[in-house]
């Protein structure tokens, strides 16, 4: 797949020239990004350093509403390859079903369960009144070691 010129193979990669560590990798694969992610909490807990991760993924539909046609640029069979063998919600199924974590049955409840959540979730987000404007610096973590303007508001984590 062609990137960009401006970004080469790796969009992380630009984290190198900030000091920052980086990586990428698939997001397909659970366990690779348990792995990856591991790596770098462990960075962040014992260097207090950042990381920027990568994790590549196929996006399945258009850029944007106004570009909402997806078989656009791809072909169907392009699409229906992707959601049959790259899909990791669907890879990450046939693991727990080879390995013996659960059956058709137990996954069918999950979905299930899932489908429900989440339609529960965006009933109770189009219900919610939306944020007041004043509330915007809540909850936002800003490193006040360079005493910067941005430093003096808002909330700050750890800080209890």
């Amino acid at each position: 797949q062609a990137r960009s010129s401006a970004f080469g193979n790796s969009l992380a990669e630009r984290a190198a020239g900030y000091g920052i560590a980086w990586d990428t990798f698939s997001g397909e694969d659970i366990y690779e990004v348990r792995a990856h992610t591991h790596a770098a909490i462990e960075r962040a807990h014992t260097e207090c350093r950042p990381t920027v991760l990568e994790v590549k993924t196929y996006r399945w539909e258009g850029h944007s509403v106004a570009d909402a046609n997806k078989l656009k640029y791809r072909t169907k069979e392009e699409v229906e390859l992707h959601q049959r063998e790259h899909d990791p919600i669907q890879r990450w199924k046939r693991v727990l079903l080879d390995e013996g974590v659960c059956d058709e049955a137990e996954l069918k409840k999950i979905d299930k369960a899932a489908q429900q959540e989440a339609e529960e979730s965006a009933e109770f987000a189009k219900a919610s009144a939306y944020p007041a404007p004043e509330t915007i610096f809540e909850d936002v973590y800003w490193e006040v070691d360079q005493m910067t303007t941005a430093g003096l508001t808002g909330r700050h984590f750890f800080n209890d």
